[in-house]
């Protein structure tokens, strides 16, 4: 597997990824994610993960979210970069990147998405999972 990532419309080696220390994800948190599990170049259940990790963004205030398309086509591409056959794709979207202050700026949301390569079980009904509502807010 070749190790990519992407932030912001642009993709580059892992290893030399880079966020801005402006991103609000460094300081504050500012931030929500969601991990899509997939084999080949399959994403299971995308339409629903990204249908939470919007949810979860306007939960948190992030209200100018890229779209779903865009989303899309780079994950595409990163997959095609980064050749895993069994794979994490983790996508976050995190708020405004400013200088550091308290206040958030109603702009983009920050788009990072990194591949991770793991092992699957033969059968995606073979993982259990227990959710519970998030009350830390």
């Amino acid at each position: 597997m070749n190790e990519y990532a992407y932030y912001n419309g642009v993709f580059t080696p892992y290893d030399a990824a880079a966020i801005p220390l402006s991103d609000r994800s460094i300081f504050f948190s500012d931030a929500v994610y969601d991990v899509v599990v997939g084999r080949g170049k399959r994403l299971y259940q995308f339409d629903e993960h990204i249908a939470r990790l919007f949810k979860n963004a306007r939960t948190i205030g992030l209200e100018v979210l890229p779209e779903k398309e865009m989303i899309t086509e780079a994950a595409e591409e990163l997959l095609e970069l980064a050749q895993a056959d069994e794979f994490m794709l983790y996508i976050q979207l995190s708020s405004d990147a400013a200088r550091r202050k308290h206040s958030r700026e109603n702009t983009p949301a920050n788009l990072l998405m990194t591949v991770t390569e793991c092992e699957l079980p033969s059968r995606l009904s073979e993982i259990r999972a227990i959710t519970l509502p998030d009350m830390r807010h």
